[in-house]
């Protein structure tokens, strides 16, 4: 791989991981954003300038995001990723950028019913967040159709993991059993596969960096071989804190939903078993 990436949201936990491993094999421009970001208005101040002439960027990697656990309202999430957007078609525009890899997420499915996920069940009173991501998803398309970019790989992603990820299900599983705490747990009998390793994703990431067809992409993300909530406790129990003597609670909620991964297989993504992605996520504590 040669070239120079362009990459957003470097200093979370996913974009941390993929600059990391890029820079090893491209250079890597990191956005910083400026420190009055909530006052801005405007499409082309929200990040840091930057030294590149046009045409030098191969791809912009958007990870940079407003979510939930930002401490923000629904309607500040809302209206900042509303500027980040505005910023990022700026960018693409003034700089030429062709492709575009972009972070979406799970949440724009309707999870409330145990169901493979497709394009037939978005939610219908959707989060701020799950409305940002496929708000943007519809701008990227409509860059894409008007011509300003060629290549565009949309992942839609579950609940990633690895060292100091933080904020899904598993994650927060692995905190409770280290630190023992109370658990509750929604349908401890039904199969689970909604999670990927990090490195399962930058793996995919570095295949997407190859793709030469012209094309507007949407890959849904996750393991293989789903196994049952309560298997993946006594798998981190055995292995994060043998003492584990907290109360489990059981309780029926949402279903968690099985993951199609429409396009992804086809073009070269390899899911691992959901098992030993829990492994090698228990092997970076």
């Amino acid at each position: 791989m040669k070239g120079t990436v362009l990459i957003t949201g470097y200093r979370g936990f996913i974009g941390s991981h993929i600059a990391k491993s890029l820079k090893k094999h491209l250079k890597i421009i990191k956005l910083k954003k400026v420190k009055n970001f909530k006052t801005i208005e405007n499409n082309h101040s929200y990040f840091e300038k930057f030294d590149v002439k046009k045409n030098n960027i191969n791809t912009l990697i958007h990870c940079s995001y407003y979510t939930p656990n930002s401490n923000f309202s629904d309607n500040e999430q809302f209206k900042l990723n509303n500027v980040v957007t505005k910023n990022i078609s700026y960018l693409i525009k003034k700089y030429e950028i062709k492709n575009c890899i972009f972070l979406s997420s799970m949440a724009v499915y309707d999870t409330s019913k145990s169901q493979i996920v497709n394009e037939k069940n978005f939610k219908k009173n959707q989060t701020a967040y799950a409305r940002s991501k496929l708000r943007d998803e519809k701008n990227l398309y409509k860059l894409y159709k008007d011509g300003y970019l060629d290549l565009v790989s949309i992942l839609r992603l579950p609940g990633v993991v690895g060292k100091n990820s933080k904020n899904n299900f598993i994650s927060n599983l692995a905190k409770a059993i280290k630190t023992n705490k109370n658990l509750v747990l929604n349908n401890p009998n039904f199969k689970f596969n909604n999670i990927i390793h990090i490195k399962t994703l930058i793996k995919f990431i570095g295949l997407i960096l190859r793709f030469k067809k012209k094309k507007y992409y949407i890959f849904n993300l996750g393991s293989e071989k789903p196994i049952m909530i309560k298997k993946i406790l006594d798998l981190m129990i055995i292995n994060l804190n043998k003492n584990y003597d907290k109360t489990i609670s059981y309780r029926k909620g949402n279903n968690p939903f099985k993951i199609n991964f429409n396009y992804a297989k086809k073009n070269g993504y390899k899911a691992n078993l959901v098992e030993k992605e829990i492994r090698t996520y228990i092997k970076d504590l």
